[in-house]
């Protein structure tokens, strides 16, 4: 009896052992990687717009990730090892939900030993936003393309007209960032959509003099036109984006720099979060 007491007690201290080692050391050695690295939530927009695509940044980590077709979101946080700290940071980080012609999303992140901190704020217990987070539409932008369709021989001007809108009591200003000697009046792109490839042209008129305009309530529209695509652009349907950044309120140190070079006519700028209707453009085999 006394020899099976032992058996047994040695037993429970060996299971006690391994259990504990468990907690800290995979069996494959070093250790297992802690249970919050992640926090996740849903973002919606105030109109009827499907919130996929958004921006969501970790500012001074500068993380980042984008909505689903759902909307959701996870953001996942390096090992406390990768961190630049010995036990991980620890401190309350900024989380950043942008899309450009929206009203700029926030959340307070608590991070502890390289660790998001669950159940503080608008974090639950699980990680999760315990409320969607709900962004304003603060422009509306509605792009007009003039003819629609076009054969490849065709050799007019292209019409381009911006329709610009903001909701009551409410202004924006959209900036054209490549108003420079080459496209004194700023850059229309046309990207084809099988293909993705992009074609940039020069916007044929305007005052060279002024790259920003204001918008308010009463709408604006801005026509830019393309003098001609003949010879350019293959057979295909096209997207017509106007190449133009949204001012509308203070944005945080980095957040526009982690997205590329969206102040040039090229591929970067198609980071750049925004949401438009129209610009459905189309070449037709002569």
């Amino acid at each position: 009896m006394v020899c099976f007491r032992m058996i047994m007690g040695t037993l429970l201290c060996v299971g006690l052992l391994l259990n504990a080692s468990s907690c800290t050391d995979s069996p494959l050695g070093g250790d297992i990687q802690p249970r919050n690295l992640q926090v996740g939530g849903t973002v919606v927009l105030s109109d009827s717009f499907r919130a996929e695509g958004v921006y969501v940044w970790l500012q001074d980590l500068n993380l980042s990730t984008r909505t689903d077709e759902k909307g959701h979101f996870v953001i996942t946080l390096p090992p406390p090892a990768a961190q630049g700290q010995p036990e991980g940071l620890t401190g309350v980080f900024n989380l950043y939900y942008y899309l450009a012609n929206y009203s700029l999303g926030l959340t307070k992140l608590t991070v502890r030993n390289g660790e998001f901190v669950y159940g503080v704020g608008d974090i639950d217990k699980n990680g999760e936003l315990a409320m969607p987070k709900k962004l304003e539409k603060i422009l509306d932008i509605n792009t007009v393309v003039t003819p629609p369709f076009i054969s490849t021989d065709f050799a007019g001007p292209i019409q381009v007209d911006i329709h610009l809108q903001t909701p009551p009591d409410d202004s924006s200003t959209v900036v054209f960032p490549t108003s420079m000697p080459l496209s004194p009046f700023g850059t229309i792109l046309l990207r084809k959509r099988d293909t993705g490839q992009l074609f940039p042209f020069s916007i044929e008129k305007g005052d060279p003099r002024k790259n920003s305009f204001l918008v308010g309530q009463a709408g604006r529209v801005l026509n830019m036109p393309i003098s001609t695509v003949q010879g350019v652009l293959p057979p295909g349907e096209y997207e017509v984006i106007p190449h133009m950044l949204i001012d509308h309120e203070p944005l945080p140190a980095g957040l526009l720099d982690s997205l590329g070079a969206i102040r040039e006519p090229a591929e970067d700028y198609l980071n750049y979060p925004v949401r438009r209707t129209g610009g459905e453009f189309e070449v037709r085999q002569n």
